[in-house]
């Protein structure tokens, strides 16, 4: 999706600004519901209804991953995506973490 801007209103605008924000994803475990949510509400509002900005607050990078073949049955009622695979990686009971910089990087 291309993002848009929109310029600052005046000083002396009176109207409400509208924004929301947002914290951590895991994109592991597919927890981007609320982002798909947010686009999907600011989409179908008014012109005038729909979000000024977007503040996130921060996101933590979630290291240690499990491989979908490793979690069959998922995390919680989440289905694992296959997004990343440490290379010299090590396999702890049944998730994996990184263990060089080349493994971070695949992760960042």
């Amino acid at each position: 999706r291309i993002g848009r801007t929109l310029t600052a209103p005046a000083e002396n605008d009176r109207r409400p600004v509208k924004f929301a924000f947002v914290s951590c994803q895991n994109a592991n475990q597919g927890a981007q519901h609320a982002y798909r949510r947010m686009i999907f509400e600011d989409e179908q509002a008014a012109p005038s209804e729909r979000l000024g900005f977007v503040l996130h607050l921060g996101d933590f990078i979630y290291e240690i991953v499990w491989y979908p073949e490793d979690r069959p049955q998922g995390m919680y009622d989440r289905r694992l995506r296959d997004i990343v695979r440490y290379e010299h990686g090590e396999k702890i009971a049944d998730f994996h973490i990184p263990t060089t910089l080349d493994d971070y990087r695949a992760v960042y």
